[in-house]
């Protein structure tokens, strides 16, 4: 069933899906994705292989995502990103450096020209040995070339030390944007490892990402990227490396949702890993007096009977089907069986049937 239609808040929807994708809520929640679904802000549309999806914005504008890829929904893509309410600022702050310009091209001098505030105190006046000229504001927007990956704008700073007019002076830059993680979702299948890198969708302008640390949700101990594995009583196990690769190893037959798994990176920022392990359908084990005989002319009807076992690790399968279609027997076969549940088997045969033998 298609997401209901009833916010007037910005949606994308499923124009087209050929496969098996995911939506993963802002709580964490996944839901399998059908033709027609809304997505939103916050939400992250996961595609697993072979699956190759469409996506209709708002604006009627398209996106494709491809197969084993995930897409964070957010305010860029849907068209939502609020305008910049300090642009009206811009006129005033430009109108200093066109009387700079002005004044040069004259061949005059800003500090006898300007008032102090735009051209610097002098050094006599300030009474120590340096002016000071500070840029207040000054943005530069990055923009990362890939669908739902929105960058942070980095505010610079300059600070410009030296005497008016000298080739001497010096400047100094400070830069530090925050790491953008996005957080991890892994399906495996039982008994079969799941391997990953938990960086490959993480992002900082200024740093090499790593991991430094991780822990696991109902495990006391904090665990350092690279060291031993990190044991999930009654799941599995667990490393991740400092380039983020990691191997979780579920315990045999285990299935389920294992244990959040949270990261921490070389610049202090932390995001998750969510694995779920689905389960095969184990085959049986069958035990027990799987033979009988009977004596001819013992009686008119013949009859023996016995207790087969069943061992299942699938819960709720070790039981015996008890229906006639569920048993068959060979060609030309003699006398009936039949077999309860709990796996007690019953032969009859009529002795005069078996008179020829």
């Amino acid at each position: 069933m298609a997401t209901p239609q009833g916010s007037s808040q910005a949606r994308g929807v499923i124009a087209t899906l050929e496969g098996t994708a995911w939506i993963v809520g802002v709580d964490g929640s996944k839901k399998l994705v059908e033709l027609g679904d809304e997505v939103q802000e916050g939400q992250v549309v996961l595609t697993e292989s072979g699956t190759r999806l469409e996506l209709s914005l708002p604006n009627g504008a398209q996106i494709t995502v491809e197969s084993g890829r995930e897409l964070l929904i957010d305010s860029n893509l849907l068209g939502t990103t609020p305008a910049d309410a300090t642009e009206a600022s811009i006129k005033d702050l430009n109108e200093s450096p066109n009387e700079i310009a002005r004044i040069l091209a004259k061949g005059g001098d800003v500090s006898d020209s300007l008032d102090p505030t735009a051209a610097g105190l002098s050094a006599g006046e300030r009474g120590d040995a340096h002016d000071f000229y500070r840029v207040l504001r000054i943005n530069e927007a990055l923009t990362k070339l890939e669908i739902g990956r929105a960058q942070p704008s980095a505010a610079l700073e300059f600070q410009f030390s030296g005497e008016p007019n000298s080739t001497s002076n010096a400047a100094s830059i400070t830069r530090n944007a925050p790491s953008v993680l996005v957080a991890d979702v892994k399906f495996a299948v039982e008994n079969t490892p799941a391997t990953g890198n938990v960086l490959f969708n993480d992002t900082d302008i200024d740093s090499t990402l790593s991991v430094a640390s991780f822990t696991v949700a109902g495990v006391a101990s904090t665990f350092t990227a690279g060291g031993p594995v990190a044991i999930i009583p009654g799941v599995g196990s667990i490393t991740i490396a400092v380039n983020g690769d990691y191997t979780f190893t579920a315990f045999t037959n285990y299935n389920g949702v294992v244990p959040l798994v949270s990261y921490t990176t070389n610049t202090g920022s932390i995001s998750t890993l969510d694995i779920s392990v689905t389960p095969l359908n184990d085959t049986p084990v069958i035990s027990g007096n799987a033979i009988g005989a009977v004596t001819e002319d013992a009686s008119t009807t013949l009859s023996d009977t016995g207790s087969l076992t069943i061992t299942d690790v699938d819960g709720g399968h070790s039981v015996f089907q008890t229906t006639s279609t569920s048993i068959t027997a060979s060609s030309g076969a003699l006398g009936t069986l039949s077999i309860t549940s709990a796996g007690v088997w019953t032969y009859t045969v009529a002795n005069a049937d078996v008179q020829y033998l």
